[in-house]
């Protein structure tokens, strides 16, 4: 995986929605393209992985826009950022959270309050 291109982006339109992702692909309009293609999918009534990207794509007005080009070291980092913005942005329709810290992790941290 080429996690020097690592980004995260939102989908938004101009009723506020916004849906928070990352992406590895070098060029941001790949993966805009690929939530596209599902929507329009799901539109023709295919079976396609579902996404909550999709109440965005709803509305003409849906762009995409990267909120941090983010090079790390591994998944778990770019997932830990994309979960930052998904809990500090307003409107996000994500559905699931993207990363939640493992059991230990927690309890470690609970612990040391």
């Amino acid at each position: 995986m080429l996690l020097q291109h690592a980004k995260i982006y939102q989908i938004i339109n101009d009723k506020g929605q916004r849906y928070v992702g990352s992406t590895t692909r070098k060029y941001l309009t790949q993966r805009f393209a690929e939530h596209k293609y599902s929507h329009n999918q799901r539109l023709k009534g295919k079976k396609v992985f579902c996404c909550s990207s999709t109440k965005v794509l709803q509305h003409p007005s849906a762009r995409m826009e990267i909120l941090e080009s983010f090079p790390c070291d591994s998944v778990e980092e770019l997932k830990i950022r994309e979960q930052f913005y998904m809990s500090n942005l307003k409107d996000v329709v994500n559905l699931r959270s993207c990363y939640q810290l493992p059991m230990k992790k927690m309890l470690d941290a609970i612990s040391s309050t």
